[in-house]
């Protein structure tokens, strides 16, 4: 009990320091709000008339008065002065032009003719600057032949500077960093973290040790298979395997050929551990869209909503608006271009125009229901760290984006003892690696749920362990997480009660270390309960849930009251949509479909791979699971009873009141349902055929549905942005 209480206080002291240290970095390095009128650094520097030689002239009240033909007025500096300029003003408007000739000199004495300028005094005017030769000298001379009352003469401007605004430390945001500092690092704790990325390491080095020179030709055989694949895409791209090709090309010839390399030259690990190869397959092919595609609203679906969230998240509630950020959010222009040249100049405008610093700030909120921005936000508060350029930052930001698509990908298919290659091949689908390069929170829905039901259907293929509780909380929190959002996933928390009898404990001692029946379903619940807060909360402040994106048009209780007139035709005209939206002939929205940007080719290919992967993938382990009929007919009915309710909301919350079409359903809501569905759908009957018992079939069949969905990906990268630059 101590030890816990001493665990418990070293973790909240922790979570204090951290959040003090987090706020005090947010504070220098976020960008400067400045006063309206800038702060004077040094006055203007004026030459002391009681200083000057003066011949024909006079110095009457602080003024210089020539007296006409002859007139000089010399300075001699000591030590030698920096001139650049020489500003002379009258104290009255003159008639005529005055020509004034002012002369300079190196040493003091000799003022060669080179060192001269002639000024013309205009009449229009009372203030006259002449431009000298920047640089030090040791006297400046001015003469003139007419009467002028001169006022001191200037030399150099005042020096201003941006004042900023003085900034505090703001407590709130402390409050808030500090409970959830807390309940992360007591996660890792608890999933013992540290000790796992240590003996990760450890084995990593023992690997390499035992391997000794078959490593450098492992990287040496890929370096050469990834060139060879890079000469083939120049020759396919330009046209000779050394032909020009931009940057963009250039970029995508350079990646793929990379993962070219990765698919041949590492077997053992295609066919042992898939997981990492995904990995390297995620970021390459992502990394392309990160980089590529322009920072532009119209590019991906509600870009200024997400971005901004994400905004809002890197200050933990603050919004802190700079140029660039507002020109994305109020959708003011275009920022970047598919023209290279174009892409370089907006984004060297972009970085000046972050340099003035935030011109809007104020307290805005944190919105529960974009709980996944908080991972670009992560990327998007290190680049303002790091002082990188606006540009890099808004890179970073999308990249913690794909990194989260990477590791939820990892895990996932680690945990897996079969359908491996189902869930890499459904991360892989070019509409996931799109949304997880750009500002979106359905990447989140996507691997959190990914996460989630890939431990649950590993609990199937382990019948005969209970059900820890780490697995448990992997399952449940993972599924909660990726409901906030989209409360419309909900059921598949109802599925993963659906477990084989002997994972629940039953006695007292194996509820010291497992789950039972009771407890998870009290979890359950709790889970539920906490998706739909998003939706809760609001009603405690007079306010209904829906989607703005309907405009005034879509009037939720209306458009229920005319449900309720009849109930059978809106049934009718449900499954009249269904028909269509689940109809795998018209899959080209759901997997090749890049929002704005139009559709990629090869989805009908990726549909029939998709669906041979499944009815494959197949081992023993998942036999408990086939035989179960009860538990994949519910779970595929549950998954139509989310399709139901994402079709029932969107009637509801976004078409138009009385309208016999539902309007706002898109494909990619599907994409949370793929992996699970084709788990459930596939059948061991054609692994039996296949037979694949041995090491070389397994990393025959890996490499094969790797290759089947690199390649459509790619494609649809080139086809879809690539091809798009000029």
């Amino acid at each position: 009990m101590k030890k816990r209480i001493v665990r418990i206080g070293v973790i909240l002291l922790a979570s204090v320091l951290l959040a003090f240290l987090l706020e005090f970095i947010q504070i220098r390095t976020q960008p400067p709000v400045y006063e309206a009128e800038e702060r004077v650094v040094s006055e203007a520097e004026t030459l002391d008339f009681a200083q000057a030689e003066l011949t024909n002239a006079v110095l009457k009240d602080e003024n210089v008065k020539t007296g006409g033909e002859g007139s000089v007025i010399l300075f001699r500096f000591q030590p030698a002065k920096n001139l650049s300029y020489v500003t002379i003003e009258s104290k009255l408007h003159i008639h005529n032009e005055i020509p004034i000739r002012i002369s300079w000199s190196d040493d003091g004495e000799t003022f060669p003719d080179a060192n001269n300028t002639v000024l013309l005094a205009d009449p229009g005017a009372v203030v006259w600057k002449a431009e000298i030769p920047e640089g030090q000298y040791a006297a400046l001379k001015i003469e003139l032949d007419s009467k002028l009352t001169i006022r001191p003469i200037r030399c150099r401007d005042a020096v201003t500077e941006k004042a900023t605004v003085p900034e505090s430390i703001r407590l709130w945001r402390i409050g808030i960093l500090i409970p959830a500092l807390f309940f992360v690092i007591s996660l890792l704790c608890w999933f013992r973290t540290g000790r796992r990325l240590a003996a990760a390491f450890r084995s990593a080095a023992v690997s390499l040790k035992k391997a000794g020179w078959k490593t450098p030709l492992h990287i040496l055989v890929f370096l050469a298979l990834g060139f060879l694949a890079y000469a083939i895409l120049r020759w396919i791209v330009s046209g000779a395997f050394f032909g020009p090709v931009d940057i963009p090309r250039q970029l995508f010839c350079i990646l793929a050929g990379l993962a070219a390399g990765l698919l041949l030259a590492f077997p053992k690990t295609l066919g042992k551990k898939p997981e990492r190869l995904f990995v390297f397959f995620c970021l390459l092919s992502g990394w392309l869209l990160v980089f590529l595609l322009p920072n532009d609203p119209m590019v991906n679906w509600d870009m200024e909503y997400h971005f901004e969230q994400t905004h809002i998240y890197s200050y933990l509630g603050e919004e802190r608006l700079t140029i660039p950020d507002a020109d994305i959010v109020n959708m003011s222009n275009t920022h970047d271009s598919f023209n290279w040249e174009e892409r370089i100049s907006s984004q060297e405008m972009q970085d000046e125009s972050y340099a003035y610093g935030a011109y809007a700030t104020g307290y805005s909120g944190l919105m529960l229901n974009s709980i996944y921005d908080i991972f670009p936000a992560a990327g998007m508060f290190l680049g303002r760290v790091f002082r990188m350029p606006w540009y890099w930052t808004m890179y970073l930001s999308k990249l913690f984006n794909l990194l989260i698509c990477a590791v939820c990908g990892f895990f996932s298919i680690r945990r897996l003892k079969s359908g491996k290659m189902i869930l890499a091949c459904v991360l892989l689908i070019p509409t996931n690696i799109f949304l997880a390069s750009v500002f979106s929170y359905d990447h989140g829905v996507i691997s959190f749920m990914a996460l989630g039901m890939s431990y649950f259907f590993a609990e199937w293929q382990e019948p005969e362990k209970k059900l820890s509780r780490r697995n448990a909380f992997v399952i449940l929190g993972s599924l909660t997480f990726a409901c906030l959002t989209k409360a419309f996933y909900a059921p598949a928390l109802f599925l993963t009660f659906f477990m084989p009898k002997g994972k629940w404990a039953e006695t007292a001692e194996e509820r010291r270390e497992y789950v039972s029946r009771k407890s998870y379903a009290l979890f359950t619940g709790l889970a539920l309960l906490i998706c739909l807060l998003p939706y809760i909360l609001p009603l405690f402040q007079g306010n209904v849930v829906t989607d703005m994106r309907g405009g005034s048009s879509a009037v939720p209780m209306d458009q229920i009251r005319y449900i309720l007139e009849d109930p059978l035709r809106f049934f009718r005209l449900l499954f009249s949509f269904q028909s269509g939206y689940l109809n795998p002939a018209n899959s080209s929205g759901l997997l090749t479909f890049f929002a704005y940007l139009g559709m990629g080719p090869g989805w009908d290919v990726l549909c029939v791979l998709l669906i041979l992967i499944a009815l494959t993938d197949k081992k023993p382990c998942d036999r408990t699971l086939e035989r179960n009929v009860l538990t994949r007919i519910m779970g595929l009915f549950l998954f139509y009873i989310s399709v139901c309710i994402i079709c029932f909301c969107l009637y509801v919350s976004f078409t138009p009141t009385g309208m016999d079409y539902i309007d706002g359903v898109q494909p990619r809501y599907l994409l949370p349902f793929v992996f699970p569905v084709l788990m459930l759908f596939g059948s061991g009957l054609a692994a039996k055929l296949l037979n694949i018992d041995r090491e070389w079939k397994q990393r025959l069949y890996n490499g094969l549905a790797f290759l089947g969905s690199l390649v459509i990906l790619f494609n649809t990268i080139y086809t879809v942005c690539i091809s798009r630059f000029t």
